[in-house]
């Protein structure tokens, strides 16, 4: 799993732009007092691999909220 601190990159949205890893993760997150911001790219494979990998990221950031 990738994790970008920042949506202002947006590396994804960039036609050149290849994950290394084809089964990786990439989190892009921004956590603001009111609003938080969170970006997920992951391979393709329906919606119960998508849900899993929501769940399990949904989960690293809590904990970093909690962090914070």
């Amino acid at each position: 799993m990738y994790l970008e601190d920042r949506l202002a990159l947006r590396l994804p949205e960039n036609p050149d732009y290849t994950m290394a890893d084809p089964e990786s993760v990439r989190m892009n997150y921004m956590v603001n007092d009111n609003i938080v911001e969170v970006m997920l790219v992951c391979p393709g494979g329906g919606a119960e691999r998508f849900q899993a990998t929501l769940n399990r990221e949904a989960l690293i950031v809590n904990v970093i909220v909690q962090l914070r």
